[in-house]
Formats: C-alpha cells, structure tokens, sequence
C-alpha cells in the first residue's frame, strides 16, 4: 500500500481506473475492486501517508451510485457517459446553481472551476464557495469579485486562508460589514488601517481586532476619536487609564445625547428603521424600548400600505443587525423581528421598487413578476449590476440597462445578451468599473485602450489580454505598476 504515497503511482492508477470505467467487463471488475478497497480496504488499515494521496481521494470522491452503475456493461456506462455530459454542460449548471448553490458539488471539475458558474452558485449560498476549485478558492481577487457581487462579506466564511490573510480582500469585505474582520486571517487583524476601517463600519469589529492592537494606548485613544462606544470592549486596564478617560469624555460629549431619548429615537425610526443603528448601546440594549420600535416599524408598514406609499417597505433584518448581542438572542425580540418581516412583504409596484433600490440582487430575485417590468429593472441593476442575472432576457438586450449595470458592477458583462457584449460603449464602462470584466470582453482582448484600461485597474487581468497586447510595452508597464500598488496595499 506504501507504493499509493508516490505521486508518480497515485496519477497512473487514477487514470487506469478512468479508463477501465469505460470498457465492458474491464468496467465491472475494476469497480468492484473500487468497491472493495473504498469501503473495506483503505479505511481499516491505510496509514495517514496513504490517506493524503490523490489515490486515496480519488476513490473517496468517487460516488456509490456511479461504482454501482459501472459494474453493469454498456448500459452502465452509457448512462454515466451521459450524466457526465450533462454535469459538464455550462446552461444546466446554471441553471441547477441558481435554484441551489450547493449543486455545484454535483458538478464537473471544469465548471467548479467556471468563476460564471460558481459566483451564479455563491450568490445563491456562499457555503457554495467550499465546492469551488482550490484555485478559485484562493484567488483573492476572485474573492473580491463575490464579495461585490453578493454586497456582504459570508463569503469569507468559506474562503482559504489566503485571501483571508489579505488586506485589500478584507477591505473590500468591510466595505459591506465592518464585522467582516471576524474571518480575517492574522494579518489583516493586526492592521491598523484594517481595523480602523472595520470599526468605522460597525464598532462591534474592535472584537476581532489582534490582541496587540487592543491595547496599543496609541491606536485605542485614535480610535476613541473616531468611535467611542469601543470602550465597551476596553481591558480593565485601559478602561482606567487617566488619558483613556479623558479621551472618552471628550468624545462623549460630542455625541447628539438626542440618540439616547427614546422618544426622538422611536420618531426617527418611524421615518427610517435604518436609523435605529445611531440609536445608543442603552436602547440597543433595552427588550422593552427595542419591542417597541418593531411594533412602531409594523404600524409604519401597515399605514404606508393603507395609503399607497412605500417609503418605509423596508427590510426588518436591521433590528436583528443592531440591537445588542443577548437581545439577538431573545425568542420574543426573534418572534417580533419575523413579524415585522412579513408585514413588510408586499407584491405591490412601488414596494418592489423600494426594495430593489435598497438591494437590486435580492430585489429583483424576490419579485418574479416584475423580472420584466423595465424600471424596476432598471432601478435594480444600478443599485447592484448583478440583478441583471433575474432579468427578463429581453431586457437583456437593453442598451440603457446593460449599461447601468456594468457601470454598477462591471462583471456584470458576463450576463447581457450576446450582441451587446459586442458593444465597445458597454464593454469600456464594465472594464472602467473593474478590470476584472475584461475576462468577459471577448471581442476587445486586442483593444488597447480597453485593455490598457482593465490592466490599470487589476494587474492579473493581463491573462485575458490577446497574446499580442501581453507582449505590448505600454500594457505590460501599466499592468506591473497596478500589481505593486496591490501589494503596497497587501
């Protein structure tokens, strides 16, 4: 069994075993020898050197249902053959992936590692991006490239450790929630401009912060300037420090005391559930005061449906982002959360066009019979160019909102019809927001100043230059000065 640990060995039996799958007789014999080494063999009495080999994982990866059927001849593996086919073909992936993420483990190699197939997978469930290839997993700008889609940082959840360990990764993901810092790698946490970013975002992040930043004086007493409610999370000792204290009542005493009133905060949620995030740590704090402002937001929604408008339709999953953590916790504060959330549902015009203003993706993908309504569309893509994927395909083809898509969200290129990929106007937009579109520019991979534009904005993007423009000094120049400032920035 040793002989398994050489990786020489390991290659050749994997590909034995591949083409023995597909020869009558020959098929049953060598799956039946997979059966028996897979569940009886190899886990009784495989030391770990053989475990780690790609043999090993291979068999393991290997399905049950796919042995069984190979052990019968011809009809067997016709019928894998054409499961493997379909499981190859990038529209059925799509599709499947877009009703469920997590269908990507089902799907081939080649589209586990199709960035089309696993961010249309990742925007569904970012647990998705564990099925992704080891090379897309790694790619921090990839990563970057979800992270924008999705406007939220779960994606960081499942990523390797090494765009976790990057800092320009990270501060894209706390571009969209200051507590993106919790999956932060080592690096990233001990950063200064880091977490100064994620507190700035959600003051909650100085948890997260590496534990020498925590009690560096210095950087504490700067933050305190910029966010004084991190002294909720202070060590005793600083929290007793003569200059801390006198760093907190300065910074307190320039907090509207307002935002500590119950009655003008309960006014100002009434108007705005977003502004209960202003609210103080007290009220945050307080189930009564907290209850009160859910029924308060279900009256504004029941009263603005009453009278046509929709200017409070928005989504209640804000009070669970901000009141404190016990309350998060509570059944009652759970229960009036959820019935806050279903007096906002409405099928009405206007509500889904409010709701696509605040979040075009899940907008759009909540609101099926407006998928071809033009202006909702429309409002959608420019909020996140990524709702153009639950857009009516005819709307596809509009010149006005594949443009205000890519100029949103420049990958967003990957999903306009055909003919206006073509389209230089729309191409220069996507590229101009982000380089990375250039992947998607078939048409343009010899344009230079398209390509000199994408190469400026993303280094690595040179890849999908034509092979003449690699070689192009100009190119070549622009794209080495980019790959530095990220790695000034890293």
């Amino acid at each position: 069994m040793a002989i398994l640990t050489v990786q020489g060995v390991s290659s050749f039996l994997i590909k034995a075993d591949q083409i023995c799958d597909f020869v009558p007789i020959l098929s049953t014999v060598n799956n039946v020898v997979d059966l028996f080494l897979k569940n009886v063999s190899l886990p009784r009495s495989s030391p770990p050197a053989i475990k780690a080999s790609h043999y090993y994982t291979y068999l393991n990866e290997k399905t049950f249902t796919r042995s069984i059927l190979l052990l019968i001849p011809v009809l067997g593996q016709i019928i894998v053959y054409l499961a493997d086919q379909l499981y190859d073909d990038k529209m059925f992936a799509l599709e499947q992936v877009r009703k469920n993420g997590l269908n990507l483990k089902d799907m081939s190699k080649r589209l586990q590692n199709n960035k089309e197939v696993v961010l249309a997978a990742t925007l569904n469930n970012p647990a998705a991006f564990l099925l992704a290839s080891k090379a897309l997993q790694n790619s921090k700008s990839f990563t970057c490239e979800v992270i924008k889609a999705r406007k939220d940082d779960l994606v960081l959840k499942y990523t390797t450790a090494r765009p976790r360990n990057s800092k320009s990764v990270l501060l894209v993901a706390i571009e969209q929630n200051g507590l993106a810092l919790q999956w932060a790698g080592g690096t990233p946490r001990s950063s200064q401009r880091v977490v100064k970013a994620a507190i700035l975002k959600n003051f909650y992040a100085f948890m997260y912060a590496d534990s020498a930043l925590q009690n560096d004086k210095e950087f504490v007493l700067e933050l305190i300037a910029l966010e004084p409610r991190i002294a909720l999370f202070l060590s005793k000792e600083l929290q007793e420090d003569i200059d801390v204290k006198r760093a907190l009542n300065k910074a307190n005493s320039t907090i509207g005391a307002e935002w500590n009133d119950e009655a003008f905060v309960l006014t100002k949620v009434r108007e705005n559930p977003f502004l209960f995030k202003n609210a103080s740590p007290r009220l945050k704090g307080s189930k009564e005061f907290v209850l009160k402002v859910i029924r308060a937001h279900i009256e504004s929604v029941v009263e603005a449906r009453k009278n046509g408008s929709s200017s409070t339709q928005i989504k209640s999953w804000i009070f669970s982002n901000f009141v404190s953590r016990e309350l998060k916790e509570d059944r009652e504060v759970k229960l009036a959360i959820h019935a806050s959330e279903k007096a906002a549902e409405n099928s009405d015009r206007e509500v889904v066009l409010a709701n696509v203003r605040l979040n075009g993706l899940w907008g759009l993908k909540e609101a099926p019979l407006f998928q071809n309504d033009r202006e909702v569309v429309l409002a959608a893509v420019r909020q996140n160019g990524m709702a153009l994927m639950f857009a009516h395909s005819d709307l596809k083809k509009d010149m006005e909102i594949v443009l205000a898509a890519v100029q949103s969200y420049g990958c967003a290129l990957q999903l306009a019809d055909p003919e206006l990929r073509k389209n230089r106007e729309i191409v220069l937009g996507a590229v101009r927001q982000d380089g990375l579109a250039l992947q998607y520019a078939y048409h343009f991979k010899d344009d230079k100043e398209i390509v000199l534009i994408a190469v400026s904005k993303n280094g690595d993007v040179i890849e999908y230059a034509s092979a003449r423009l690699q070689e192009d000094p100009d190119v070549k120049r622009a794209s080495q000065e980019a790959l530095e400032r990220e790695s000034r920035q890293d």
